[in-house]
């Protein structure tokens, strides 16, 4: 459980560290660089806190393995709370963040569809085949939401 729980965090620090180095290279203000705008700043946070709070859906696509070594996973431990904090997080973080930055009404619909698609994915794809999809699916949009968020922020 404690290795887990470290792997989950370097994961995030991993992440962070990402979010925070592409920022920080791409800032393109022609100001002091040794310091990040706000903007910046808020699309770090807010990476962060949509991939800690999604984390879990790397977790689905290896149930099985996980509760054969006796892996405390967030869809092992509580698997209906982690199937439904995907199909309500998803959407709703693809709202939040598209109100967030200003996102025109077509772009914020077709994110906003295409994660709620994920999320019910997650929801009715319960085969570790299903899975491995679901978290394709979601990998890619966690790509492309980085992509569009960081180039509102002026990136």
């Amino acid at each position: 459980m404690l290795v887990l729980k470290l792997v989950r965090l370097l994961s995030q620090v991993h992440f962070s560290s990402y979010s925070y180095t592409r920022v920080f290279i791409d800032h393109r203000t022609g100001k002091d660089m040794s310091r990040l705008e706000p903007t910046a700043i808020s699309a770090i946070v807010l990476s962060l806190a949509v991939f800690a709070s999604t984390l879990h859906a790397q977790d689905f696509k290896d149930v099985e393995g996980d509760r054969l070594i006796g892996r405390q996973t967030l869809p092992i431990a509580f698997p209906n709370f982690a199937r439904t904090s995907m199909l309500i997080g998803l959407p709703l973080w693809s709202i939040c963040l598209s109100r967030i930055w200003g996102v025109d009404a077509l772009c914020t619909s077709a994110f906003t569809a295409y994660a709620a698609m994920i999320g019910f994915r997650f929801m009715t794809c319960k085969t570790s085949q299903g899975a491995r999809k679901s978290c394709k699916l979601y990998s890619v949009s966690v790509v492309f939401s980085s992509l569009h968020v960081y180039s509102k922020a002026g990136c």
